[in-house]
């Protein structure tokens, strides 16, 4: 038995459509299957909170078919790891952990490779926990502590800022409908980089290494190599290492920063001055201002102080 979560307004509403493909692949096998739609935020976690709950040592395995913010939405929800199987149907417009993991981009041809010949990992998934400060959406409330889990970075600052104004684009939708969702990223991110706040940040690396900038661009917190589609922000990151891989900007020049920006798309833009490479296995960022942060390409808060982590558990990722 699979369990689907769809979000069928993914990739500009072509969600459905190849909901359908991958339907018509199970039906066809005679394979036996539950189908659940999203239509709000929220709904993939309760979705996968109810099915994992009371296994009682029964395995699940649920598929996602949606983008990274679907996938996020679904590993909120797992209550019981050891017993809950996860695979993916990337449909999104960054599709940043299917890069990763080298997930085919034919649906029809994805859900054959699960059923057929999958390779199953242990998959490490990050915690942030943060006090939203400073703007937010209706999902949270001023001061309110919150903590959410990622499968793929968590970004404050440049990054977070970015996918804050993606979300809210209407050129996004209009590019994904052609696709072209990726140049939507790369608009905004020079946008970002030309009129984007530096404020002074301090960076703690497993309580003990401590980093201190007069100005910062962004921490980026990865679990895998990519995000913003396709940014190899931290080329060394092992989603199996139990490990965070940290990218660092301090203060560039703007016109520095946009002949750097591209350089990242092939992990080259380490080898620049006031950007470095960590790896911890907790980080904690402080900030003077309230800033954007995003889980997975999910920017809905701002903060002044984060701390993230691994989880001890990880996810049983088939694909």
């Amino acid at each position: 038995m699979y369990h689907f979560i769809i979000n069928p307004a993914s990739k500009s509403g072509k969600g459905q459509k190849i909901w359908e493909r991958v339907k018509f692949v199970m039906k066809e096998r005679n394979v036996e299957y539950k189908e659940y739609f999203t239509k709000k935020a929220g709904d993939a976690t309760n979705f996968v909170r109810e099915l994992t709950s009371d296994l009682k040592g029964e395995k699940i395995h649920i598929v996602a078919l949606g983008g990274d913010g679907t996938i996020n939405e679904v590993v909120n929800g797992i209550m019981d790891f050891e017993n809950t199987i996860i695979s993916y149907i990337p449909t999104g417009s960054s599709n940043d952990l299917a890069r990763d993991m080298r997930l085919s981009p034919d649906p029809a041809k994805a859900i054959k490779v699960i059923m057929d010949d999958p390779t199953m990992v242990q998959m490490d998934i990050g915690e942030l926990q943060y006090e939203v400060k400073g703007k937010h959406s209706d999902i949270y409330t001023d001061n309110e502590v919150v903590t959410r889990r990622f499968a793929v970075s968590s970004d404050v600052g440049f990054g977070a800022s970015v996918c804050d104004i993606a979300q809210r684009s209407r050129i996004k939708k209009v590019f994904n409908k052609v696709g072209l969702g990726k140049l939507t990223y790369i608009g905004i991110a020079i946008s970002q980089l030309m009129g984007g706040q530096k404020i002074k940040c301090k960076v703690m690396l497993d309580e003990d290494r401590q980093i201190e900038l007069d100005r910062f661009l962004m921490v980026a917190t990865m679990i895998h190599k990519y995000e913003g589609g396709g940014v190899k922000f931290c080329p060394k990151a092992d989603y199996k290492d139990g490990m965070l891989d940290v990218c660092v900007v301090g203060n560039i020049p703007r016109a520095k920063v946009l002949f750097i920006f591209p350089t990242a798309y092939a992990g080259k833009h380490l080898r620049f001055k006031n950007i470095d490479a960590y790896r911890t296995s907790t980080i904690e960022v402080c900030l003077e201002e309230p800033v954007w942060i995003h889980t997975d390409g999910e920017a809905y808060s701002q903060t002044t102080h984060m701390k993230i982590r691994t989880l001890p558990e990880k996810v049983n990722f088939c694909y």
